[in-house]
């Protein structure tokens, strides 16, 4: 894993062309982009002129080469205490998580965080150019809260990004582009459904000589209308959620999302081998909905995610005990309100050697849940 590391470290540091160099950047004039591309290990300071009530141009300013490793837990103190108003700090880096080293080494990210110092909520696009490729493609972002930090991360080398279109956010941006409106069946209750039959599905294909091939899954994800973003996730799962015993080389997985209205995000991520196009291991993924609740906790407009990232749990823990048997181990610390940050942790091995490992994380404020499915 230390090997691993190092490469992307490398590779993201001292292999990627600088797409402007600093010269460049602090003499260009107010523009609304795609003009400003950035470098991976930059630190600058956008400042912001209103174009309209709505929309800006901006101007670099303080542009500096950055180098360091962020911690990703404590992203306040890469700014400073006082700040120009009309600006947005930005820092364009590597950064990591972890208690201990080899979490650290683990969780390396390309990142970009940005803190907004005017007192508006704002928003903006991003391109992102992935290593070894010509072509800027757009990303999904969240938006800017008034003074602060936003972080936003790909689990793979970034050597540049385009920062365009800065302006105030739109409530009816989400409302007018919103999967849930435009698949109005897509909820919990039909999100749970494709779990429950798809994970017995899984189990069958997992027993069958033949496996399960990853153009099957591809197939049944699209007809679920699932979406193929345009980004991957690097071919790693940590070891705690798939051990991978047997050594399998596996390929880039192919990532779907969905959404269960109105609460959660689900990402589904397919591991495989490239000569048989076998899957080897499933990693579903529950993140909250990035819809309007996000934006401030003060809009009661979505439901207690808490609520009902607990029931979530509940339901996908009694599914798999109903399809695998009774769980070997299980921790569960969400039921105690005293603990203010909480790790529950099931996990199942059948007679017939498929396991699941079931992880539910979070705080006051965020939430996630993960399962691994595999055969070994």
């Amino acid at each position: 894993m230390k090997k691993i590391f190092l490469t992307f470290l490398f590779i993201c540091i001292h292999c990627f062309p600088q797409a402007q160099n600093m010269d460049t950047i602090q003499n260009m004039q107010p523009v609304p982009g795609p003009a400003f591309m950035f470098p991976l290990g930059a630190r600058f300071t956008i400042k912001l002129y209103a174009v309209d009530s709505a929309s800006f141009h901006y101007v670099v300013e303080d542009y500096q080469d950055f180098q360091e490793f962020i911690d990703l837990e404590n992203t306040e103190k890469y700014f400073t205490a006082a700040a120009k108003d009309s600006t947005i700090e930005v820092v364009f880096c590597i950064g990591t998580y972890g208690n201990t080293p080899q979490e650290r080494e683990q969780n390396f990210r390309s990142v970009i965080l940005l803190k907004n110092r005017t007192n508006s909520i704002l928003t903006y696009n991003v391109e992102a150019q992935e290593r070894e490729k010509e072509k800027y493609e757009p990303t999904p972002v969240l938006p800017l809260l008034p003074n602060k930090v936003s972080v936003e991360t790909w689990p793979y080398p970034i050597g540049s990004i385009a920062l365009i279109n800065f302006r105030i956010f739109d409530l009816n941006e989400i409302v007018k582009d919103s999967i849930c409106l435009k698949n109005p069946k897509h909820t919990i209750a039909w999100g749970d459904s494709i779990f429950a039959s798809q994970i017995t599905s899984l189990k069958s294909g997992f027993l069958n000589k033949k496996g399960i091939n990853i153009e099957d899954m591809r197939t049944y994800e699209k007809k679920i209308k699932s979406r193929e973003p345009m980004f991957f996730s690097i071919a790693y799962m940590q070891n705690d959620l798939y051990p991978n015993k047997k050594g399998y080389k596996l390929e880039i997985p192919y990532m779907f999302k969905r959404a269960e209205c109105p609460t959660f995000s689900t990402d589904v991520l397919y591991y495989y081998t490239k000569d048989d196009k076998a899957i080897k291991a499933v990693l579903f993924e529950w993140n909250k909905f990035w819809g309007m609740n996000d934006i401030s906790y003060d809009w009661k407009i979505m439901t207690d995610d808490k609520i009902q990232f607990k029931n979530k749990f509940n339901f996908v823990e009694k599914e798999l005990t109903k399809l695998l048997g009774a769980p070997e181990s299980r921790k569960v610390e969400s039921d105690n309100p005293q603990i203010f940050k909480y790790e529950d942790l099931v996990k199942w091995s059948s007679a017939e050697g498929i396991h699941a490992t079931l992880i539910h994380s979070g705080n006051d404020r965020e939430r996630k849940m993960r399962l691994a499915i595999y055969r070994d």
